[in-house]
C-alpha cells in the first residue's frame, strides 16, 4: 500500500479524502474535454519543472497536495509525476486558481492583455490550456481542477475539514496576498505536513515569508534564493 510519511496510507483517510474531492468537482472535469482541440503549452522557465518540487514530494510521501497558482499546471504535472513514479496512486493533488491571470495579465500590455490569457469569445482560456496540458500527460487521475480564489477556497477546505500533507503557494506576488495565503494554508496543514513556495527572490513574497515565520516562530528553508519552506514538522 502506499506510504504517507513512510506510515502505510489509512484506507479511511483515504475514502474520505475521495469523498470530500466530490464537494470541488461533483463529475471527473476531464470527461468529454477534446483536449487535442488545443496545443500543448507548457511553461518555459517558470520553475515549475524543477526537481526540488520533486524531491518534496519524495521526502514527504503526501496523500493530499494542494496548490495555489496553478496557471497552466506544469509545477502540479511535476509533482503529479513523483507520485506516479513513488506508486502513490491514491494521492491528489487539488489546484486553486480562477485561471483568470493577475492583474499585470491585464494592465502591462499597452498593446493588448498578456498573450498567455489565450482569450476567447472575451474569456482567458488558460483553465482549458491546464487541462489539455494534464491530458496530454495524462496525469488526470492525480490533478483535481478547483476554480476559485486562493482565500475563498482557504474557507471552503476548512469548512470541510480538508488537510493536506504538502501545500505549494505560488498565487499573487504582492505582501498581502501572500501573507494571507501561508497564513490561511498553514492552518490546513496535517501534523506533519508542509508548506513550501517559489519566488523568495520577490521582495513581497520574501517579507511575507518571513514576518508569517516570525510570528509562529518558524525556520524558512531557502533553495537556490527561489524555493523556500518552512521547515518541516515530519523531520
Amino acid at each position: 500500500m502506499a506510504e504517507v510519511n513512510g506510515i502505510p496510507n489509512d484506507p479511511a483517510r483515504v475514502a474520505e479524502l475521495d469523498e470530500k474531492l466530490k464537494y470541488i468537482q461533483e463529475t471527473d472535469p476531464y470527461e468529454g474535454f477534446d483536449y487535442q482541440a488545443y496545443p500543448y503549452v507548457p511553461e518555459i522557465n517558470w520553475g515549475g519543472s524543477h526537481s526540488h518540487l520533486a524531491e518534496m514530494v519524495c521526502d514527504i510521501r503526501p496523500l493530499l497536495i494542494i496548490e495555489v497558482g496553478s496557471w497552466t499546471g506544469e509545477s502540479a504535472r511535476n509533482m503529479a509525476h513523483e507520485l506516479q513514479g513513488l506508486g502513490l496512486t491514491d494521492s491528489r493533488i487539488v489546484c486553486v486558481d480562477t485561471w483568470l491571470g493577475n492583474v499585470d495579465c491585464w494592465t502591462i500590455h499597452s498593446g493588448g492583455h498578456y498573450p498567455g490569457l489565450k482569450m476567447k469569445n472575451g474569456h482567458p482560456t488558460i483553465y482549458q490550456q491546464f487541462l489539455a496540458n494534464t491530458c496530454y500527460e495524462n496525469m488526470q487521475q492525480y490533478i483535481v481542477p478547483f476554480p476559485q480564489t486562493s482565500e475563498i477556497a482557504a474557507l471552503f477546505f476548512r469548512h470541510f475539514g480538508f488537510k493536506a500533507d504538502l501545500i505549494y503557494i505560488d498565487g499573487r506576488h504582492e505582501f498581502d496576498f501572500v501573507y494571507r495565503d501561508v497564513t490561511d494554508y498553514y492552518k490546513l496543514l496535517t501534523e506533519k505536513g508542509c508548506l513550501f513556495g517559489d519566488d523568495y527572490f520577490v521582495g513581497p513574497v520574501k517579507a511575507a515569508v518571513d514576518q508569517f515565520a516570525q510570528e509562529a516562530d518558524l525556520n524558512v528553508v531557502v533553495v537556490e534564493n527561489r524555493y523556500w519552506h518552512y521547515e518541516c514538522r515530519y523531520a
